[in-house]
């Protein structure tokens, strides 16, 4: 069971970078940003335009050709070694007995 939960949380971590990153997707935020209806904007909505950008920024979605592949294969990386930690965690069992002393500050 805990080998299809780690199979099914590396796809749906693979899907989640795939559409988080969509380039049609920042292009058309970027573009609305831009506009004068934007620009007009306060509070939330123009923060929320902001992080939106932002976050399109970190995941390397501005970038072109081989740095955007690499970005998105580092991106991916993280992902799974995340998600391996995690496993790797819920699979031990070792433990360790100290004595009172032992765990004096």
């Amino acid at each position: 069971v805990r080998d299809a939960c780690t199979a099914a949380d590396t796809r749906l971590s693979a899907y989640a970078i795939e559409s988080s990153a969509r380039k049609d997707v920042y292009e058309a935020v970027l573009a609305f940003s831009e506009t004068a209806e934007a620009k007009n904007l306060t509070g939330e909505k123009a923060r929320c335009v902001q992080k939106k950008l932002l976050a399109f920024r970190r995941l390397g979605v501005h970038l072109e050709g081989e740095v955007a592949s690499q970005v998105k294969g580092l991106l991916t990386r993280m992902s799974e070694l995340g998600i391996q930690f995690s496993k790797n965690l819920g699979e031990e069992d070792e433990s360790m007995e100290l004595s009172e002393a032992e765990l004096a500050g």
